[in-house]
């Protein structure tokens, strides 16, 4: 208010006010879970709104927004700026005083029923249940109310979110894609699910008024970082947090009475925990659905006066240390473990953590200082980019699985001073494993160590091992040779001793070994391993010596006499075989999953024995003939070979196992030499699998079939006659 005088003193006190313009924002620009634009093609958009006008400064003025596009719609509220995601009023009715002091503008923000979020609405107590979010949203804001219009305008207060399931949480559809939420302070129930999965999740501040969580709300949110329970919350429920992989740390309110089962199991990274309440205490165990298992810092109620104390926990380079006095403890990389390529440990380390660097895919390289004393559990499970590593010589442990899975790996070096490979699983599944040197203070090598290492080629055990764990090398197909210097074992080609010579075809033992290793057996010759006995002059064939997945065309040499078990498996590229006529036997699994073969095999008629499973998963073979001198079909030989249309017995078979064709589901026609063969297949379940698919079949004419093949008969004037063959058709 302004008092201004005339020259003749006619005026008299003058209001001065503005005028405050309303607009509908529904149309313009998105809005938390709206889009507005194409909303709707009405005139006046979602809402109507009225008040304002010419308004005196210091005045009461109140702005109404009622709905009339859609009656189903939501009002989100009253804001200020287009730009601004600040709501100075959810009320339809918005009564305030204006003080401005010049022309202000508010908008009406409406939003499409459902657009993204839909509710479920109870009436009679005036709740909302949030249901689920059908968008792949980024970010995003739960609204405390909702409006809705059936006689009237109704305001529904955000409660709860529904108990999903595993594919039916309520942010399923968006779990690629979320990486913040913001919840409304109104929130009592966070259900099963929410969450789950919800890979991109960075950041979540759970509101005061939550009381409950359920299970596997948060569940595999990898990339979430730190986490507060409210002290509304009493309990935590199973798999809540269960591998949040990169959550750091953990605050537990004073409220909470019970952690459920697996609560944080898999929670690799979970280094500090806050324990405020005195009806839990957190170890390092399992127990307390493993929440201090994998810390290095757990302050518990007795501990805690109010306040966190200071943290222990470093930030080096990429890597999180524990800090104690001089030892620092790797506990896990503060980078994403998909995007850490180069690890360098900090000089003062003196143990890594159990599942520190477990499924960092993109490492490549490694360099563990000489401080290291021990390797936890899964420490580096399944860092399949990793080539080479060297453990120091002051490690005393290896953890359980600490190497598992790194199929990358080709060379492994133990420095002198390390003792034991104690932990089981250490180096299982290095799949691509070629050479592995061993310390002479060596003196067990744990359970499993080794297993399906499937292209390591030869071992040298020192005279310091006086034990080698079960399994240790179980599968390692092409280990062909081992130089065992310990008088403390005998290695022989049984499965003893961790079978480490199962499959070697050279075994030298101390009493063979004096100071240096003899003139090997093993020679390569064209990208193939062979043992070769220089007395008889027999090769046999072990294993290819370049990668079996680079393998394309294989010939043997000349004088081979046998295809060692496994030689050739899993050799997916190979196209092209030639078998020599010397050889005998092929050995179990000599060519299973060799998918890259095609057309007719040629099986030597000098073979006598084909071991099982020789053939299985060749999908590409289409026909075969088995050689005279093969008395039996083992089981498995041709399993899955589901692109054999034709087979050819030999009159020397006498048995097939059951399982030796299954899964040739394209093999129509037979050619059957055996007598013994052709008079076996009396019923539909004699040799079921060789027969299941077959439309023709073809006999010996100099046989004399005594009980012919039920559901059969001779077809004397069809077509496709063959000489020298008895042509039978299904009656």
């Amino acid at each position: 208010t302004f008092s201004l005088s005339s020259k003749d003193n006619s005026l008299t006190d003058v209001n001065f006010g503005y005028n405050i313009n309303l607009y509908d924002a529904s149309h313009e620009f998105p809005v938390v879970t709206a889009i507005a634009i194409g909303q709707t093609e009405t005139e006046t958009g979602l809402g109507l709104v009225t008040g304002g006008g010419e308004v005196e400064i210091g005045r009461e003025v109140t702005l109404s927004a009622s709905f009339t596009g859609n009656e189903d719609a939501d009002f989100l509220g009253w804001k200020t700026s287009e730009e601004t995601t600040e709501f100075v009023s959810t009320l339809p009715d918005y009564t305030f005083i204006f003080e401005e002091n010049s022309p202000t503008t508010y908008y009406a923000v409406f939003t499409e029923p459902n657009t993204y979020l839909t509710y479920n609405y109870t009436p009679a107590t005036g709740e909302v249940e949030l249901v689920s979010c059908s968008a792949r949203v980024f970010n995003i804001t739960i609204p405390s109310a909702i409006y809705r219009t059936t006689e009237t305008l109704s305001e529904y207060i955000v409660t709860s979110m529904h108990d999903g399931t595993y594919n039916s949480g309520v942010f399923n559809q968006a779990r690629p894609t979320l990486q913040s939420v913001l919840l409304p302070d109104t929130l009592t129930n966070i259900g099963s699910y929410a969450f789950y999965g919800c890979s991109e999740l960075e950041s979540i501040a759970i509101p005061s008024s939550v009381t409950s969580i359920g299970n596997s709300a948060f569940r595999y949110c990898r990339v979430l970082k730190s986490i507060t329970i409210p002290s509304s919350v009493t309990s935590i429920s199973n798999y809540t947090f269960q591998s949040c992989s990169e959550l750091t740390s953990i605050i537990l309110p004073n409220s909470l009475t019970s952690i459920s089962s697996q609560s944080f199991s898999g929670c690799y990274a979970l280094a500090e925990v806050y324990n405020y309440s005195s009806s839990i205490t957190v170890g390092s165990d399992s127990s307390n659905g493993y929440v201090g298992y994998y810390a290095k810092v757990i302050y518990n109620a007795s501990d805690l006066s109010g306040e966190k104390p200071a943290s222990k926990i470093q930030v080096i380079g990429d890597v999180q240390y524990y800090v104690d006095g001089e030892d620092f403890i790797a506990l896990a990389p503060e980078v994403a473990r998909n995007s850490l390529t180069t690890l360098t440990l900090d000089s003062r380390t003196t143990e890594i953590n159990q599942h520190a660097f477990e499924d960092c895919d993109s490492l490549t390289s490694i360099t563990i200082p000489e401080g290291i004393t021990s390797i936890g559990n899964y420490a580096f499970y399944d860092c399949i980019g990793l080539s080479n590593i060297i453990i120091p010589s002051n490690v005393t442990s290896i953890g359980n699985y600490a190497f598992n899975g790194c199929s990358g790996l080709t060379n492994i070096t133990i420095s002198e001073g390390v003792t034991n490979i104690d932990g089981s699983y250490v180096f299982q599944n290095c799949s691509n494993l070629i050479s592995v040197t061993l310390p002479s203070t060596l003196i067990t090598i744990g359970e499993c160590a080794f297993r399906w290492c499937g292209r390591l080629t030869s071992i040298t055990i020192p005279s310091s091992v006086t034990g080698i764990g079960g399994w240790a090398f179980q599968y390692c197909y092409a280990l062909a040779e081992v130089y065992n210097y310990s008088s403390s074992i005998t290695v022989s080609s049984d499965t003893s001793n961790g079978w480490v010579g199962y499959y070697a075809k050279a075994i030298y033992n101390a009493s063979d070994l004096e100071t240096e290793k003899p003139a090997s057996k093993i020679q390569v010759i064209d990208n193939v391993q062979y043992y070769t006995d220089l007395e008889s002059g027999d090769f046999i064939a072990l294993a290819p010596s370049v990668a079996r997945d680079f393998l394309t065309t294989l010939i043997l040499d000349s004088r081979t006499t046998e295809i060692n078990q496994h030689a050739f498996s899993s050799c997916s590229n190979l196209t092209n075989i030639t078998i020599p006529e010397g050889v005998t036997s092929i050995g179990d699994s000599a060519f299973s999953e060799c998918s890259g073969l095609t057309g007719d095999l040629v099986i030597p008629e000098g073979v006598t024995s084909i071991g099982n499973y020789a053939f299985n998963g060749c999908s590409g073979l289409t026909n075969i003939t088995i050689p005279e001198g093969v008395t039996s079909i083992g089981s498995g030989t041709f399993q899955d070979c589901n692109s054999l249309t034709s087979i050819t017995i030999s009159e020397g078979v006498t048995s097939i196992s059951d399982y030796a064709f299954y899964g040739c589901t394209n093999l129509a026609t037979i050619y059957i030499d055996s007598s013994t063969i052709a008079n076996g297949i009396t019923s539909p379940w004699s040799y079921i699998y060789l027969m299941a698919n077959a439309t023709t079949l073809y006999i010996k004419d100099t046989i004399t079939v005594t009980t012919a093949p039920n559901g059969w008969i001779v077809d004397s004037e069809g077509s496709g006659q063959v000489d020298g063959y008895v042509k039978y058709i299904k009656a």
